[in-house]
């Protein structure tokens, strides 16, 4: 009976979870994570027969931070000219939207021109609003108000307990002005991802856009001969909006810029922190000791005729 699970037994049950993993130091800590929103659920729900129960303890889930790949300054610029140069340059051109309908759009992994000018909005669009994966599926023309000058904004709408909430978010590079107009002349309204692809409100993310995202990254970036440690995912494309912009403006990551820039980015300061501040300290640290430290005689390369002499 729920009201005879005590500590122990969910300590017991969270054992046998580390027992379904690798091994290695918090490699079930998104499956506990899971099973411990699931818990509380029940548990809550089960007070409508138990008034007295009392909320469920747990043992601290250790997590391991992986640090996460980006790409450079270098390798996204590879990236936007041959998303570019596979669009037949159309990804650049602004024409109408009686235009860009009567482009040609393949199946499956047979892009066309239209495929690409889609995928390149896509970059453009996480480059200048810092969107998460689950957003582009979702993502809606009718969803961007033209404040003037220079600047719009886009009104992210997420439905949370029955009602629609709208999240401004603003962008922190003075070209998005420029692209958005262009993408809105040839997509004023509907879905901005594929609209060709058919989805329903609300289950957006079960339509094929984000493994046509990944799909279409990939395949770019085998084009460009960019390597990376890990398999090239969607996501990669937020960590290189947030991490590039935090190099191009320093003042960005520090207090009080900090907090609106993880705010205006739907994430919390303390993920800014670990996730690229840090590194990017590291990287500034190695190349600046390596100025300082002179370079020792036994490292250096002597030409083999020297040796022979």
């Amino acid at each position: 009976c729920i009201d005879e699970v005590n500590a122990l037994d969910i300590e017991e049950y969270f054992s046998l979870l580390d027992k379904r993993g690798d091994g290695t130091k918090g490699s079930m800590a998104v499956q506990k994570a899971n099973q411990k929103s699931l818990l509380n659920k029940l548990n809550v729900e089960a007070r409508k027969d138990f008034p007295l129960l009392q909320p469920f303890v747990f043992p601290v889930i250790t997590k391991v931070k992986k640090e996460v790949e980006h790409f450079t300054h270098q390798e996204w610029k590879q990236i936007m000219e041959k998303v570019i140069s596979l669009s037949g340059g159309k990804a650049q051109r602004t024409f109408s939207e009686g235009q860009y309908q009567k482009l040609d759009w393949g199946m499956g992994e047979n892009y066309k021109e239209k495929n690409w000018i889609d995928f390149y909005d896509c970059l453009m669009l996480n480059w200048f609003f810092y969107l998460r994966p689950i957003d582009i599926p979702k993502l809606k023309g009718e969803w961007f108000q033209d404040k003037g000058d220079g600047q719009v904004r886009l009104f992210l709408e997420e439905i949370k307990q029955g009602r629609t909430k709208k999240y401004e978010t603003a962008h922190y590079r003075s070209d998005a002005y420029k692209f958005w107009k262009r993408m809105n002349t040839r997509r004023p309204k509907g879905y901005l991802a594929f609209p060709f692809y058919q989805r329903k409100i609300g289950s957006e993310n079960s339509s094929n856009v984000k493994e046509t995202l990944n799909n279409m990254l990939k395949k770019v970036v085998e084009l460009c001969h960019i390597k990376k440690r890990k398999a090239v995912v969607w996501g990669m494309v937020r960590h290189t909006a947030f991490r590039l912009t935090l190099e191009d403006d320093p003042d960005l990551g520090k207090p009080p810029d900090i907090f609106t820039f993880a705010s205006n980015g739907h994430t919390s300061e303390k993920m800014l922190r670990e996730t690229y501040l840090l590194a990017i300290d590291r990287e500034k640290v190695a190349i600046k000791t390596q100025k300082k430290i002179k370079p020792s005689s036994y490292s250096m390369i002597k030409r083999a005729s020297q040796d022979l002499d």
